[in-house]
């Protein structure tokens, strides 16, 4: 497995080969100074969804930064969204191959058939698209367009790579699409690419001797404080920024409020939308709230506009990831830093390769809610608030270019012949 990044020397040389095979293969010579240049890599990002998940906003932010590739996004039919999610007039958005049904998780054998059907269908749909035989390399950003990537790339002879943002794992792939990941995917991709160190483990022993392999993180999405600002003398809010969704643990986090503060006026708020199915966990919630009463100083938000998370974050005390099986980075642990939040994450998965406990933020045992209660106590003082604050604005944070120029290595190393 290569983690380390080809030298700028042998990038130069590859580039040589490439220019030595342009005319021979085809490709689109520009003429500059009086030298051939050979043109850019053609890259298709193929997204089973453009619904604003954490995985889509990272990918809508990557190619909308004018990277040193010629990004195409291929989507799902029917993706209304499509425009929203690619902003940039440089970026093509190509919609092909049907809309994926959630589901694979919790498929029976004939879901699992049908399910099937419509991964084959997508990915004959991807072979015969024009723009997708133009480009030089596949780029699956979720595992979901993995499944039907890995064959559209074999079928048209393309280096694949996926992006891995979930754990590969039965709990966080479900029994169907860690057998087709493990079993089919990762054997044939030439390139992984992880979120964290934490999610690249729970794939090795899958990945091939030889596969580029990397930990990229996703870039923050929101600008650095300055410095970290005065923190209030009391805790106000308590909050969390998340998908509401069952495993992001939303629920410990209430229980855990209802315990440290049972009375006052501390509010918790809840920034995000449901997904697909979740209004029956949202409606749980809500009861639980009325239940521990607290309900009255409980906001559920939704989903925001990208432009207020910013507000939001910064008019949180204490910010708070408490998934409940190990999350994979957690790009909201990535925001609370980049604005010098008081940050309390679970003690696994991607988030503690960013916080020290006691330095830049606290961490607590992953879903134990009297754990939780004590930490939140505990950064009542305004003194401990202030303390992890100033360490969150002194953490190195990934920056939309550091993520980019990462990338096109990886798409040139995986290029390699």
């Amino acid at each position: 497995m290569l983690i380390a990044g080809a030298c700028p020397q042998e990038r130069e040389c590859f580039q040589m080969k490439l220019s030595e095979l342009g005319s021979a293969t085809g490709s689109r010579m520009e003429f500059e100074g009086g030298m051939h240049q050979p043109r850019k890599i053609r890259v298709a990002h193929v997204d089973h969804t453009v619904v604003s998940g954490g995985a889509e906003i990272a990918l809508a932010r990557l190619i909308n930064s004018e990277p040193g590739w010629e990004p195409y996004l291929f989507v799902p039919r029917g993706s209304d969204r499509a425009e929203m999610l690619a902003r940039a007039n440089f970026m093509d958005v190509v919609e092909t191959g049907p809309q994926q049904k959630p589901g694979l998780a919790s498929a029976g054998l004939r879901g699992a058939f049908r399910f099937s059907g419509a991964l084959a269908r997508h990915a004959l749909a991807l072979t015969l698209s024009r723009r997708f035989r133009s480009v030089d390399i596949v780029h699956a950003n979720s595992t979901r367009a993995a499944l039907y990537s890995v064959f559209a790339a074999k079928l048209s002879r393309k280096p694949l790579v996926v992006h891995l943002r979930d754990a590969v794992s039965s709990d966080s792939l479900g029994r169907i699409g860690y057998r087709a990941m493990t079993k089919l995917v990762l054997p044939a991709a030439r390139g992984v690419v992880a979120n964290s160190q934490y999610t690249l483990g729970t794939a090795r022993e899958h990945v091939a001797a030889g596969v580029v392999a990397r930990v990229i993180p996703s870039a923050v999405g929101l600008p650095r404080r300055a410095a970290p600002t005065h923190e209030r003398p009391e805790v106000l809010t308590i909050g969390m920024v998340a998908r509401v969704a069952e495993w992001k643990g939303q629920r410990l986090v209430l229980e855990a409020f209802a315990r440290a503060f049972q009375a006052g006026s501390v509010r918790l708020s809840f920034v995000g939308g449901t997904e697909l199915g979740g209004s029956d966990y949202l409606r749980t919630l809500r009861s639980l709230a009325d239940n521990l009463g607290v309900s009255s100083r409980v906001d559920f938000l939704g989903q925001v506009p990208s432009g207020a998370v910013e507000a939001l974050i910064d008019d949180l005390d204490i910010c708070v990831q408490a998934s409940i099986r190990p999350e994979p980075l957690g790009q909201n642990v990535l925001q609370y830093l980049a604005r010098a939040r008081p940050t309390v994450v679970a003690d696994r998965g991607g988030p503690v390769e960013w916080i020290r406990d006691g330095h830049n933020g606290r961490t607590f045992r992953s879903g134990d809610v009297e754990d939780l209660a004590r930490v939140l106590k505990e950064l009542e003082p305004r003194e401990q608030r202030e303390a992890l604050a100033r360490g969150a604005s002194q953490t190195p944070l990934p920056t939309l270019e550091s993520v980019a120029a990462m990338h096109q290595d990886m798409y040139v190393e995986c290029m390699r012949p």
